[in-house]
């Protein structure tokens, strides 16, 4: 296990609230169930799924679609903590209400879920088995390897959304900033992860693996991952 790469088209998010359904967008391309936003956005509000988005409802979009999938979060729920979060603050307590119950019928709507933390290798693992992984990392911690060595550039022309993503590595001094990015390979000689980030423009991001493991771990993201097997 050196290196892996799985090939994903580039979608860029339309909004400040979109990553996780742009990369949801990029998956579904891929495997050639739409051929534009459409019918995904489309789908949203029979979902139940507004501008705010936990990674359940992308597990729910994705078993909307019939994609096969499986979820892991060290929380099956909403930590009542993070009320005291800036990033989670508006309207806590209906999304709290929302979101259990999304997770208290999870079984009965076909949606898979593991609770326990999952390590890097496993992840290094599964990507080699041909899955991608939706993953919601805390984007003050992440650090593209690719964007800074042109650092001002990206931040003229590619941050659209977030601008000011990449930070400094453990940049601590800011609150959490929940985003999610595709993982698509990964190589171990190099020590780097291989990823797609909706906020941006470039096709892709190379990031190291310890400010990558940093950035799902933080506090806020639950360690969300959701493996897709794009090779089914």
């Amino acid at each position: 296990m050196a290196s892996k790469r799985t090939e994903l088209p580039h979608v860029v998010q339309k909004f400040d609230w979109d990553c996780g359904i742009a990369c949801i967008q990029m998956i579904l391309l891929q495997l050639g169930q739409i051929f534009d936003a459409s019918a995904l956005f489309g789908a949203l509000p029979i979902l139940g799924v507004t501008e705010s988005v936990w990674t359940i409802d992308l597990a729910n979009i994705l078993r909307h679609f019939k994609i096969d999938c499986v979820f892991y979060t060290v929380t099956c729920g909403v930590d009542p903590g993070y009320q005291d979060e800036t990033y989670y603050k508006d309207d806590f307590k209906a999304e709290q209400t929302r979101v259990n119950t999304l997770f208290e019928k999870a079984t009965e709507m076909g949606i898979k879920i593991v609770k326990r933390s999952i390590t890097m290798a496993d992840i290094l693992t599964k990507l080699d088995e041909g899955n991608v992984a939706i993953v919601l990392v805390d984007s003050n911690i992440l650090t593209c390897n690719s964007c800074a060595k042109k650092y001002e550039q990206c931040q003229e022309n590619n941050a659209i959304y977030l601008p000011t993503f990449p930070f400094s590595n453990n940049d601590r001094t800011k609150d959490y900033q929940g985003h999610y990015i595709v993982l698509c390979g990964y190589d171990t000689e190099a020590g780097v992860i291989f990823c797609k980030n909706p906020s941006l423009e470039d096709v892709e991001c190379c990031v190291n693996i310890p400010s990558f493991d940093a950035a799902r771990k933080s506090y806020g993201t639950d360690e969300d991952i959701i493996f897709i097997n794009m090779s089914k």
